[in-house]
């Protein structure tokens, strides 16, 4: 399933190159994620050794993720995938490597309803893009909205991101779909291992 945003890309050539990406696998707190995560990037020909994978141990899901920005940024590599520690991942997941927006996510229950009703929304659980998009906005990259009296979250940080690039004249795209982990399962759980990056 790909899932358009109605403008035109910025960049040409968005099909993703496993050997010029850096993946970043969120996996606080005990560096445990899915077993389909690192078996599905080995399988793509994603570079698992610490030239190419980064395991994100840092609790808060914004800063985690502006920590992912900055931590791509200062790599050589061309391409960024990110990924939650809790998703399960498979074939159903590769048109996100071959979608020719600037940014694609996966889609993936997020536990709210109607999160994935706007045309452009963008979820971050597995999300990829190129240097030249993430160059090209001003960090703070994820930042949460809140209402005018702070006490409720009006838009979540990845709404923000989405947001700051397509204001910055980037396309979007919902390509592929993964599973989620169901609330309550345990990480200590037979079907979770440790990451193998650094």
């Amino acid at each position: 399933m790909v899932t358009r945003a109605s403008q035109p890309s910025v960049l040409s050539g968005s099909s993703i190159d496993p050997k010029d990406s850096l993946v970043i696998v969120s996996c606080y707190p005990d560096g445990l994620c899915d077993p389909s995560i690192p078996a599905w990037l080995a399988n793509r020909g994603f570079d698992l050794g610490p030239a190419g994978f980064v395991r994100g141990c840092v609790r808060d899901v914004t800063c985690a993720l502006n920590q992912a920005v900055r931590v791509f940024l200062a790599s050589p590599k061309t391409w960024l995938l990110y990924v939650e520690r809790d998703l399960q991942v498979g074939p159903i997941c590769d048109p996100l490597l071959s979608a020719a927006e600037d940014l694609a996510c996966v889609q993936y229950d997020v536990g709210i309803p109607g999160a994935w009703s706007h045309p452009l929304a963008f979820h971050t659980g597995m999300w990829r893009a190129r240097r030249g998009v993430l160059e090209a906005i001003a960090p703070p990259w994820f930042l949460p909205e809140y209402s005018p009296d702070g006490t409720e979250v009006a838009t979540c940080c990845c709404g923000h991101f989405a947001r700051k690039a397509t204001a910055a004249g980037f396309s979007i795209a919902r390509a592929g779909q993964a599973g989620h982990r169901p609330k309550g399962t345990s990480h200590a759980s037979p079907r979770w291992l440790a990451v193998v990056g650094a």
